[in-house]
C-alpha cells in the first residue's frame, strides 16, 4: 500500500513539473499586442540605420534582435532571457524586449539595470534600440 502512495505521488509530481515547464514555454511564445503609438519618443530619441532582411514571423523577429542584442551589448545579454515579441499589426512593427529574472522581483533581491528593447518593421528596417529601465 505504501509503494502504491509513493508512486501515485511521483507521478502526480512529474505531471505538475510538466504542466508548469509546458505553461512557461507556452507563455513565453506568446506574441503580444503593442501600439508603436506610445514608442514615437523612443524612435526619435534612439533610431538606428540598421536594415534586416523582411521579418514575417514572431520566431524570425526574436532571432534577428537576439543577434543584435549581442552584437551591441555582448553575450552577456542573455541573462535578460526570456526576450518576450510584440506585434503592432497597424504599423506592421515588432518589437522584442528582455525580460528580468524573477529573483529581482524579491522585495530583498536587488537587480541593477534594464532590459534591451528594439523596434523592427515587417520590412526588417530597425527603427529604434534601447536599454530600458
Amino acid at each position: 500500500m505504501k509503494r502504491k502512495k509513493k508512486i501515485i505521488i511521483l507521478f502526480t509530481t512529474i505531471g505538475i513539473i510538466l504542466t508548469i515547464v509546458i505553461m512557461y514555454h507556452r507563455y513565453i511564445n506568446i506574441v503580444r499586442k503593442f501600439s508603436i503609438n506610445n514608442y514615437k519618443s523612443y524612435i526619435e530619441e534612439y533610431p538606428s540605420d540598421i536594415v534586416l532582411d523582411k521579418i514575417g514571423n514572431s520566431k524570425k523577429a526574436k532571432e534577428e534582435a537576439i543577434k543584435i542584442f549581442i552584437k551591441i551589448y555582448g553575450k552577456e545579454i542573455k541573462k535578460k532571457e526570456p526576450f518576450i515579441v510584440y506585434y503592432d499589426k497597424n504599423s506592421k512593427t515588432w518589437m522584442v524586449r528582455g525580460s528580468m529574472p524573477f529573483k529581482c522581483n524579491l522585495p530583498w533581491y536587488s537587480c541593477g539595470g534594464g532590459v534591451p528593447e528594439i523596434l523592427i518593421s515587417e520590412e526588417g528596417t530597425v527603427l529604434a534600440i534601447w536599454y530600458g529601465k
